[in-house]
């Protein structure tokens, strides 16, 4: 059993985190709920090298995200109208 990293919470959905997986739920419009888990990626090498330098690592971290979320938002955003 994996223990949650960590999640981001949506208006209509949730996202959990741990080490090698990640689970999706959203509230669909007819109410029904749409779970998707899957692999998480394996984080690049150059995270190494960007990790030492603190300034750097910070602005990467925002950026990982804020992309993080647009691709959530977009992944609910597909469910709710039903592509």
């Amino acid at each position: 059993m994996s223990k949650i990293k960590g999640g981001v919470a949506g208006f209509n959905s949730v996202t959990f985190y741990s080490e090698n997986f990640r689970s999706k739920a959203i509230r669909n419009k007819n109410g029904t709920i749409s779970i998707d888990i899957s692999n998480r990626k394996v984080a690049p090498k150059f995270e190494d090298i960007i990790s030492a330098i603190p300034l750097i690592r910070g602005l990467y971290l925002i950026l990982k995200t804020v992309i993080a979320m647009w691709k959530i938002l977009y992944w609910t955003h597909k469910v709710r109208l039903n592509y």
